[in-house]
Order: C-alpha cells, then structure tokens, then sequence
C-alpha cells in the first residue's frame, strides 16, 4: 500500500477540518490515475463503481469524493500496474516529491496541506503536474 487516507482523519480534525478534507491530496492524484486510464479496472468493476467513475469522469463527484467512495487507499487494488509504479516513486513515502508538489502549487499560503479545498480548480492545477511528473517519469521507466 503506498496511502491510506483514512489514517489521517485524526489530523484534519485536530486542524478543525471536516474529515472528508484527509481524501483530498491523494484523492487528486486518484483522479488523475482514473482520467490517465492507470486505475485498475479488474478490482473496480461493478455498477456502484462504473456509476461513481462515470460521474467523476462527467465532473459530478469530484476526484477527492470518488477516492473517499472507494475506500481511500492507493494500492495494487485501486491502481494496475504502471499505475502503482508510478505512484510508488512519486507519491510513496520514501520518495515524496507528490507532496512537496501538492505543498507548493496548493498549499503554500495555507496552513497544512489538508487545508486544500477539494475544487475542480484545484484539481486541474494539481493534473497538469502530475502529467508532468508522469511524462518524466515515464522517460526513464519505459
């Protein structure tokens, strides 16, 4: 497993935040793997899923919604295999750069990164860097 939301509730409710804020950094990246085509759709079948990625997909349920409906983790049953590989040199604890990037375009004026608000607009900056990321880091792991 590379992120669990759900063990960060505790944070953001000691920062005065609706829990649903502890989905929102991963949630993004999530969603980008959603639109990228590297979930894995083996493990998400079902009509509740394919109703929820529909409605991502139509910008109904926003990236951070749709991680936290299907339950918050990023791991092998969330993501196929180029997926969590790319997730595990980016956004995986030892290499860190997906959270310095979410700080940085985000939440530098913002107290913690759990202040984020869970907008389309925010979604879309946080896209364009993960592309960016992915684009780069597809360059050296073809």
């Amino acid at each position: 497993m590379i992120h669990n939301a759900r063990k960060h509730v505790d944070s953001v409710e000691a920062e005065r935040l609706p829990p649903d804020r502890a989905f929102v950094p991963a949630g993004f990246f999530f969603g980008w793997a959603v639109e990228a085509g590297l979930h894995n759709e083996e493990e998400l079948l079902g009509d509740d899923v394919s109703g929820l990625l529909r409605r991502f997909s139509d910008r109904e349920l926003t990236a951070a919604r749709l991680f936290h409906s299907l339950a918050g983790m990023l791991d092998e049953e969330t993501l196929n295999d180029s997926g969590y590989a790319f997730a595990e040199d980016y956004v995986g604890w030892n290499a860190g750069q997906y959270f310095d990037d979410f700080r940085q375009l985000l939440a530098r004026q913002l107290p913690t990164v759990w202040h984020v608000e869970d907008t389309w607009a925010n979604y879309d900056r946080m896209k364009a860097q993960i592309e960016a990321r992915y684009r780069t880091w597809l360059q050296h792991n073809p």
